[in-house]
């Protein structure tokens, strides 16, 4: 028996009794990419390959990362006198307690340090059974061992001259230092060179030309060591004195002159001479004044003295507002009116007022907020359902004010010519001249006629035009316009009924205002398609049940010359409600239609389907139904 089965596609929740794949289910697709997974063993990553694996670990063993490339089994190495005991599912690390390998002998040998009384030393601390590692300071160490008696000392030796001796003694041993110092070699001595002004000298030796720098002395005595002017050439100034306020200034490449202070005000500027001088400040330290490109700004008189600046909002560049992170100049009333800067996106918020929000610049109206809609007095709008919650709105020309138009007015229209098709706004008068065609002159919005005996020129009122009919064919109630502008009417006819005995043939559009009734056969040939102005085509008209019926495509005739076709039709015995379908090969002249392919079609509601479908019936296969609120899709088989 057919029923409803869901349909999984992407979102949707699989509803399976049971999943057989023909191939592993790859990385991509939320699998593994491997059919088999190896027993008691990591799994790797690697991309969107299958996952690979480290191998089996053994005891102690553990995983070990390399940067870049996969992670691989190690077992865990010991130094310094630590041991390692694992087993299975479990890893001790602790150190070596006996034999030469011991903990402490596996340390490095620190005879050359020098032994401060905070350094520490580990001990075993035997005051508790468990002995436990504990580091104390050597100070500790010292104050525990406390003091004791040096009970012999042997020592003796001669080196330059001076002797060690021992008395042996082993109660209270005496060192006795002798002899005299001598025969020590300048190169035994820790400093044994000197330095001074960048010349270093070797104790006992000698240096006749000492090539002294005095780069970094601090007490050359300039006045003691130095006589008269140093000069420009020795990094001098070649002056010996100054007055209060002189400025140095090189009249040379090879001499410096100094300036007098100026008067009160003044400015330094350079002379026709090359030379620095004190001028009075009458002309302003600027020269120019000219705006960036798009500096938004406008200058006038740039060259001076008076400088005009003129805030130019046209001439800065354009730009596509970023509403959330964009700023704008403002003038800041609670600030002495100061000019200040404010990012949109804080102006957004403080014009939102009731029942409006902001959010990153962007305002938003709440949906209750808006109660009502009308239309202003002559707004040239109709309001409909304008309390809502759905208003609508359409332009009523017939409501807006009347009023003369003249030249210079406008109107609005649609400008199919751009993107959107906006609605923009032209003049009367251009509207005029757009219209002006042929033998048509515009004029401040005002047409005139073009009046000649020439193409492209009309005749003038006092014209007279003449009708005349065809005997038998055409008939005239009158025929004569005494003048063009008189008025005047022509009546051009057939007789109130016509009879065609032979073919009619209308070469332009025919207009037919009553019934047409073809008692014949209807054909129409069109060169390309046949165009339809009605939006129905009732077939099977004034059947009262539902009949087969459709529209058949033809495509030759069958076996004894009758006419078939592709066609597409309504199977009213299909089930159901009947069902759409095509098929092949259908007679023209047949009275019922058996769908080879049916047509799908699609329902929807708020929950799954229950109920055979509409179109078909129990025989509905390959309908479709969408539950609305769970997304989920379902199919008839």
């Amino acid at each position: 028996m057919a029923n409803w089965k869901k349909v999984i596609v992407s979102g949707s929740a699989a509803d399976l009794a049971s999943l057989t794949l023909d191939t592993q289910l790859a990385v991509t697709e939320g699998g593994t990419g491997r059919t088999t997974l190896p027993e008691n063993q990591v799994l790797i990553g690697s991309g969107t390959a299958g996952v690979s694996n480290v191998g089996a670990l053994t005891n102690g063993q553990l995983i070990i990362g390399s940067t870049g490339a996969a992670p691989s089994t190690a077992t865990l190495g010991t130094t310094l006198g630590l041991e390692i005991d694992a087993g299975a599912g479990t890893l001790s690390i602790s150190p070596v307690a006996t034999g030469t390998g011991n903990f402490i002998n596996a340390q490095t040998n620190g005879t050359s340090l020098t032994v401060a009384g905070t350094d520490r030393v580990l001990l075993s601390d035997q005051s508790n059974a468990s002995g436990t590692l504990n580091y104390v300071t050597i100070s500790q160490l010292t104050t525990a061992v406390g003091g004791g008696t040096v009970t012999s000392v042997s020592a003796s030796g001669n080196v330059n001259g001076i002797t060690l001796i021992s008395d042996l003694n082993s109660t209270s041993p005496e060192l006795t230092l002798g002899g005299t110092l001598g025969s020590i070699a300048n190169s035994q001595l820790t400093n044994n060179t000197v330095s001074y002004g960048g010349v270093t000298l070797a104790l006992g030796g000698t240096d006749a030309t000492p090539a002294f720098d005095l780069s970094d002395a601090t007490g050359l005595p300039l006045t003691t060591g130095v006589s008269g002017v140093l000069p420009i050439a020795n990094g001098g100034t070649n002056i010996s004195s100054y007055t209060t306020g002189d400025i140095l200034y090189a009249s040379s490449g090879t001499a410096l002159a100094k300036l007098g202070i100026g008067s009160s005000g003044q400015i330094l500027a350079v002379s026709s001479g090359g030379i620095v001088e004190w001028i009075n400040n009458d002309e302003g330290d600027i020269t120019s004044v000219a705006n960036t490109t798009n500096g938004g700004l406008t200058v006038t008189n740039g060259t001076g003295p008076d400088v005009t600046l003129t805030l130019n909002l046209n001439n800065l560049s354009a730009a596509a507002v970023d509403v959330a992170a964009d700023s704008i100049a403002i003038i800041d009333a609670n600030d002495s009116n100061g000019s200040r800067k404010e990012s949109i996106a804080d102006l957004a918020t403080a014009m939102a007022g009731t029942n409006i929000t902001a959010t990153s610049g962007v305002l938003s109206v709440a949906t209750s907020s808006l109660t009502t809609v009308a239309n202003a007095t002559n707004g040239g709008m109709e309001v409909a359902n304008g309390s809502g919650p759905i208003a609508t709105l359409a332009m009523d020309i017939n409501n807006l004010s009347a009023a003369s138009i003249a030249s210079g007015d406008n109107i609005a229209f649609s400008d199919e010519s751009a993107a959107g098709d906006p609605t923009k706004k032209e003049s009367i008068d251009d509207v005029a001249t757009l219209f002006a065609g042929t033998g048509l002159t515009a004029t401040n919005a005002v047409i005139e006629v073009d009046y000649g005996s020439t193409a492209g020129t009309a005749a003038e009122g006092d014209t007279v035009v003449s009708f005349l009919g065809t005997t038998n064919e055409i008939e005239l109630s009158t025929n004569t316009f005494t003048t063009v502008g008189g008025g005047g009417s022509v009546t051009v006819g057939l007789p109130d009924n016509v009879t065609i005995t032979n073919n009619l043939t209308v070469a332009n559009n025919a207009i037919i205002s009553g019934d047409l009734t073809v008692s014949g056969t209807a054909s129409f040939t069109h060169s390309d398609n046949l165009d339809i102005a009605d939006k129905f085509i009732t077939l099977a008209s004034g059947s009262t049940t539902r009949l087969d019926g459709g529209i058949i495509i033809a495509t030759g005739p069958a076996a004894g010359g009758t006419q078939v076709g592709e066609a597409f039709g309504f199977n009213a015995q299909a089930g159901g409600r009947g069902r759409w379908g095509i098929t092949g090969s259908q007679n023209n002249s047949a009275g019922a239609i058996v769908s080879v392919d049916q047509m799908v079609t699609a329902g929807s509601s708020t929950s799954a389907p229950s109920a055979a479908p509409t179109y078909g019936g129990t025989s509905g296969f390959g309908n479709m139904h969408v539950d609305t609120n769970l997304g989920d899709i379902y199919i008839y088989v």
